[in-house]
């Protein structure tokens, strides 16, 4: 990792998880859409279910293409 040096363990769990700053906005953008959708109930159980399923493919395939540029 190349730039300024912060705490290594705080370095790991942000390296981790947000490795990429547009798949962070993904998760944040999709994560805020299924809440809105299930509070207010405008977007029907079944695209809601495929929403929180795109989210869950979204943090795994996040997860899955840890460490590999």
């Amino acid at each position: 990792m190349t730039g300024i040096k912060i705490n290594p363990y705080i370095e790991n769990i942000f390296g981790r998880w947000f490795k990429n700053i547009i798949t962070l906005l993904l998760i944040i953008i999709l994560t805020i859409v299924l809440i809105f959708s299930l509070i207010n109930k405008w977007i029907d159980k079944e695209l809601s279910l495929q929403i929180g399923f795109l989210i869950l493919g979204a943090i795994l395939g996040a997860w899955i293409s840890n460490g590999k540029e």
